[in-house]
Order: structure tokens, then sequence, then C-alpha cells
């Protein structure tokens, strides 16, 4: 797709901060934590990033195509939009996914959040994700701009134990790819339906194609690159709408009017995704550590709430 005119017109209008990685920070950090024997940093995974920011995500978009049998012709692009969302755009024979990185850096920065509060009890911890989450939420959340944390705050997320990292990941991966099986389900509907309508459809075919991918890691047919599709992940878009509506509560508490006209509110979409529980989660699905895991999540997402908004809000 080298003419490719939405492509050009995307890259006119928008840069993308990821590309303009501070290498020799990056490497600097990497090599300080190797060693550490818990690390889950590998400099061999920098390697490729550092050459293509979004080999992983085309990777897996690759995959998911051909496990599909889907032939779209598209391109993924990561840029900095600002607008909070990802969308999927088409005009004559170019079909692309935009994932703005608004949106993948602030999910990933919640899920830390969230579960490093859920995880660690130090207070100095404690102190660290309320300040991280009150940047998320007046920052990300309200003025839509990507903010630059304390870099003590920043060493120190990065630095979390092993499994709280690997956790949050494995959730921003299983978002992510809830939110691109989305939006190949716009790029590839043939007929017109009702915007609700459509949003509803696209959500199911999101959650079913990440349903296929757990599967195939159940088999062990994944690639070892993309073996994030884990049991206790199923339950992860949920996650991600709760970050919507975490959202939507404080935009309302600071006096903003939220109104969803062709997309259903994020409630309503968690309960389409509790929904398809019935009949498209396989029976062989091991669910209780993914109904565990989302339970300590609402929990903890709860709590933490309870007091950004005592030390910053009321």
């Amino acid at each position: 797709m080298k003419n490719n005119k939405l492509v050009n017109f995307y890259h006119t209008f928008f840069k993308s901060r990821e590309a303009e990685c501070n290498e020799t920070l990056i490497r600097d950090f990497i090599n300080k934590t190797r060693d550490n024997s818990d690390t889950p940093y590998d400099l061999a995974v920098v390697d490729h990033y550092i050459k293509d920011p979004q080999f992983v995500e085309n990777s897996i978009i690759k995959y998911i195509l051909h496990m599909e049998h889907l032939d779209v012709n598209m391109e993924y692009l990561s840029l900095y939009a600002k607008q909070m969302n990802a969308s999927a755009v088409k005009a004559s024979e170019d079909k692309i996914v935009i994932m703005d990185e608004l949106l993948t850096y602030t999910t990933l920065s919640f899920f830390l959040t969230v579960y490093s509060y859920a995880y660690d009890n130090r207070q100095d911890n404690e102190e660290r994700c309320i300040r991280n989450m009150w940047s998320i939420l007046e920052n990300q959340g309200k003025k839509h701009t990507i903010a630059v944390h304390d870099i003590a705050d920043i060493v120190e997320m990065i630095s979390l134990p092993k499994n709280i990292i690997n956790l949050a990941m494995d959730t921003f991966w299983n978002a992510w790819t809830f939110i691109i099986g989305h939006e190949l389900f716009h790029l590839s509907v043939n007929k017109e339906m009702p915007e609700m309508q459509e949003e509803y459809a696209a959500d199911a075919y999101g959650y079913q194609i990440l349903l296929h991918l757990i599967e195939k890691q159940k088999r062990e047919e994944v690639p070892e690159g993309m073996k994030v599709y884990f049991e206790n992940m199923y339950l992860a878009p949920v996650m991600l709408f709760q970050y919507f509506a975490v959202m939507d509560e404080y935009r309302e508490l600071s006096g903003e009017s939220i109104a969803y006209i062709d997309h259903p509110a994020p409630e309503k979409r968690q309960n389409h995704i509790f929904e398809m529980f019935e009949t498209d989660v396989p029976d062989d699905f091991e669910t209780d550590e993914g109904n565990e895991l989302l339970n300590l999540f609402l929990e903890s997402l709860e709590s933490l709430m309870s007091k950004v908004y005592q030390k910053y809000f009321f």
C-alpha cells in the first residue's frame, strides 16, 4: 500500500511520540535492570523495537488476519492524535486502523497503576499510585495530553515487580487485541446497519477474536513472541471499559456533560461482553482465575479512586 493516501494524510497531520523515543535512555535503563534476575525486560526485544516500534502490533494483526481468514488489505498506524480512541477508516481501496498513542499510553498506565495498588500495599507505593491516577484523570482523561510524570515515579513504575508488570502488560495486549478486532469488523463489514448495532456487532467480533487467540494459546499454537493470551485474561475487555467508565465519572464530576450518540456507554458494552459468556466462552475455559482477577481489579480500582477523590477533588 505504498500509495495509500489515507496513510499520507494522517502522517501529515499527526506525529508519533513513540517513533521519537530516546534510544540511549531506553538502553541504559535495560542494561541497569539486567543485573536483576527478576527483570521482565529483554534487550533483544528492545533491538526489534528500536528498528520498528510497531513490530509486535503488526505481527499480531497479521496472525489475526490469517487466523480469521480475513482478506483485508490494511495498514496499522500508531499516532499521537489526542483523541483517546481507535478508529477504522476506509476510502476507496485504502484501509487503515489508527490507534491513538494517547489511548495506548493511558490504558497501559492505568493497568500498571491499578495492579500496583492491588499487589503492593506499601505506603509510598499507595501515594505514588494516587498521584499517577490523578495525572491520568486530569491530563490524559480531561486535557487529552500525554503528561510528563515525575521522573522518580516513572522509574518506580517501570521497576515494579515482574509479576505486576507482566499482569499489566498481558491485560494491555488482550485489551488492545479486542480493540483491533473491533476495528477490523468496521473495515470488513459490507452491509449497512444502524451505528449502535454496528458498534455492538464490532464488540462481539473483537471479543470472539480474543477468545479464539486464547483457545489457540491453550493448544500451543500461538507463536512464542505472542504468548499473552492466557485464560485469566478473558475479561480484559471489561477492564478496558471500566477505564472509560472511570474517565466518564471524573469528567462528569468536573462539570462536563457526557452523552453517547453513536456509541454505547461503557457500562452497556461491559454488559454485552458478560452476556456473551454463556454463548461464546468455550466450556473448557478455566474461568475462575479470570473472575477472581476481575473482582480484584474492580475492588482495587474502587478503593484507589476513593482515595484519589478524597485527596484531589472533594
